[in-house]
């Protein structure tokens, strides 16, 4: 279905899902009244402040000093940015269990300060085939990195947002199906997927970057799988994935460019490997994960390494953690303006209930680019007030 779709049709075909999803989980969810419907909602207000920048730096549409918070949703503060608005969101999901038996529905919206629109970012069906099987169907998030799945929960993770040098993608959603595996052996519990399917970003945020029109891009194909193991005080994730990539101006606009080498409209290949290990002891604990990327079949072939190693301690209600993150590239071509640079951070955490916490974090970052500065040295000073309902 998803094979070789172009453009206007592979869009059709997008909507179409995504209007089918909506209405089935609109009629599951008023059937789950008599059953059971669930709504949970989170959050997160988050406010920054550039200590220290490079004015020169410079990604191509965005003149620094300026710190890129979140490539995937184009979140970047400068100098001229309210300080509250880049990464701020509040979040609504729906969960209607036992339509049928086996049967339940999720959907889930996010409303981001910047634009200031909201998106549906899960719409899909799940049925539990038995105690270890479950197939899914719908809109669901690329399962990528470790923290894919609640990457805008601030509540659930330690750092005032995943660091940026690994969390960031072109396209963070998929359209097609997943079946999911759950078993245990002896001490050792397992949660493993296959999924297949197809991602379309029309207004691609972190582009924005680059450029000052829309691109479009497309992930046709998309394929992977992924797995985690738990034991006791030691998780560790592994995840596989192959894709066929396109990437486009907005119609009307300039077609003259060309990003990482790839010409527009021309499909080329990616192979991502990822792998997380964490350690959780009670007190101390520490955060891994490494991502190698892989991208091919255009004029320049190029890799990016990603990596990030956390290490905090719980204090009571405080949790106090250091985290270093590092991202490389590395081009066939000569002329690759390839990126290359790392950060260092300091997190604060304080658990003000069960459900919200208040963040301080600061990060130092050194562009170590070849051809840069693209980001610049810069220092920045986060604060946030995550919640979930």
């Amino acid at each position: 279905m998803f094979k070789h779709i172009q453009m206007s049709q592979y869009g059709d075909h997008m909507y179409l899902i995504q209007l089918v999803a909506i209405l089935a989980l609109s009629f599951s969810s008023s059937l789950a009244l008599a059953y059971d419907l669930s709504i949970n909602s989170f959050g997160s207000i988050v406010g920054g402040e550039i200590l220290t920048g490079n004015p020169d730096a410079n990604t191509g549409n965005v003149q620094g000093p300026l710190y890129v918070a979140d490539y995937t949703n184009g979140s970047v503060y400068t100098k001229k940015q309210p300080l509250i608005r880049p990464e701020s969101r509040v979040g609504l999901q729906a969960t209607a269990s036992d339509i049928i038996s086996g049967l339940s529905a999720v959907v889930q919206g996010i409303v981001r300060a910047d634009p200031g629109q909201a998106n549906l970012e899960w719409a899909y069906l799940s049925y539990q085939a038995n105690a270890k099987i479950t197939v899914q169907a719908g809109r669901k998030r690329i399962p990528i990195f470790f923290y894919s799945e609640f990457q805008d929960v601030g509540f659930a993770y330690a750092w005032v947002r995943p660091p940026g040098e690994l969390y960031g993608w072109d396209v963070t959603n998929y359209d097609g199906g997943m079946i999911r595996y759950q078993d245990r052996f002896g001490p050792v519990s397992l949660n493993s997927s296959l999924f297949a399917g197809a991602g379309f970003n029309p207004k691609a945020r972190n582009f924005k970057l680059w450029y000052p029109y829309d691109v479009t891009i497309e992930w046709n194909n998309i394929r992977g799988a992924d797995a985690e193991l738990n034991y006791d005080w030691l998780t560790t994730r592994f995840l596989l994935l192959r894709s066929t990539n396109r990437y486009n101006a907005a119609d009307g606009q300039d077609q003259g460019w060309s990003d990482y080498g790839l010409i527009a409209g021309h499909d080329t290949k990616q192979d991502i490997m990822g792998w997380a290990l964490n350690t959780d002891f009670g007190h101390f604990f520490t955060l891994g994960e490494v991502n190698l990327a892989l991208h091919y079949g255009g004029p320049t072939s190029y890799r990016s390494f990603s990596s990030s190693i956390g290490a905090g301690y719980r204090i009571g209600k405080w949790s106090p953690l250091v985290n270093y993150s590092k991202y490389r590239e590395t081009g066939t071509s000569p002329d690759y303006n390839a990126w290359h640079y790392d950060c260092v951070g300091l997190t604060l955490r304080y658990d003000v209930t069960d459900n919200s916490d208040f963040k301080l974090q600061y990060n130092k970052l050194r562009d170590m680019s070849a051809a840069g500065p693209f980001l610049g040295n810069t220092q920045m000073l986060s604060a946030s007030y995550d919640f979930s309902i």
